[in-house]
């Protein structure tokens, strides 16, 4: 068993949960740091649309820039910018471990 990945203060991880229920990796998720500056979801949005900052740390220890970095993952209930979601047509997934995810239709 692993040892718990300790955090810093302004650190979050995947089990985190912003002012809106939303987690990191979702379209308008405000990271703890942007909360404290009163940023918002739509704000958010444009800011970072995929979703987290440098101060997202992965289950194992890693940030965004690391060479084993796994960055936060999206699920069913993930909406793009032109509210779609996984599976409907004209879908555009986040972008994902430094680079933006391709589809082929």
């Amino acid at each position: 068993m692993t040892a718990p990945v300790q955090l810093r203060a302004g650190d979050y991880d995947e089990n985190f949960r912003d002012a809106f229920g939303r987690k990191a990796g979702e379209r308008g998720f405000v990271p703890p740091m942007y909360a404290r500056a009163g940023k918002t979801p739509a704000q958010m949005a444009e800011l970072l649309p995929e979703g987290f900052d440098e101060h997202f740390v992965d289950p194992t220890g890693h940030r965004a820039g690391e060479s084993a970095f796994a960055p936060p993952c999206y699920d069913n209930t993930y909406v793009d910018a032109n509210g779609k979601r996984p599976g409907q047509a004209g879908f555009v997934p986040p972008r994902c471990a430094g680079r933006l995810l391709e589809l082929t239709v």
